[in-house]
């Protein structure tokens, strides 16, 4: 397995609205997928613990929809999703074409998106988590997820809706390529 440079999980807690209390999804200042999709849910749970996964809309998240997932709380063990997004998805299973990370590199992210969905269950609030990995060619991979309780019957979670984002940056030195090349933001 690839070494980690860094790695870091986090609960979250409910983060404030502004002024009125809206949170439009895609503001300037939320530019992370992360932070947008934790938005559009704390928008769709309104006074609620968790909406249900019959809520999402993915017209309405737009862009992010390629990076999301939906995994059905029976099948954490499996990652068996019920959506992957064609983003994190390669068509053969689960995978990150767009940061040129083999098998390794993404089991170890999916190992995370495993572990914290058990968290999110037993303790019923979204987790965070971001890291680095090197890829074959020795470029660093960094990643961010978030893994947010869904449900029909608060507080019952029955499925974890999440994003997985990767930004690689180049370390690799050949004429006329920028040293670091944001792959995604």
């Amino acid at each position: 397995m690839v070494a980690s440079d860094s790695s870091s999980a986090d609960l979250v807690q409910d983060a404030p609205a502004d002024g009125d209390g809206e949170q439009p999804l895609g503001r300037a200042k939320d530019r992370r997928k992360t932070e947008r999709l934790f938005t559009y849910w704390q928008k769709l749970r309104d006074d609620r613990p968790f909406p249900a996964p019959e809520e999402i809309d993915c017209e309405q998240i737009g862009g992010l929809w390629p990076y999301c997932f939906l995994l059905p709380v029976p099948n954490i063990e499996n990652l068996d999703f019920s959506y992957l997004g064609c983003r994190i998805s390669g068509g053969q299973g689960v995978a990150a074409p767009q940061a040129n990370a083999g098998p390794k590199e993404v089991a170890r992210v999916f190992d995370s998106v495993r572990i914290l969905s058990k968290e999110v269950c037993n303790r019923v609030v979204p987790a965070r988590d971001s890291g680095a990995f090197d890829n074959r060619w020795g470029d660093e991979i960094k990643y961010r997820t978030i893994l947010l309780p869904m449900g029909k019957s608060p507080p019952t979670v029955d499925h974890i809706f999440g994003l997985v984002s990767y930004l690689e940056i180049q370390r690799a030195e050949i004429p006329g390529l920028k040293i670091s090349t944001p792959l995604d933001r």
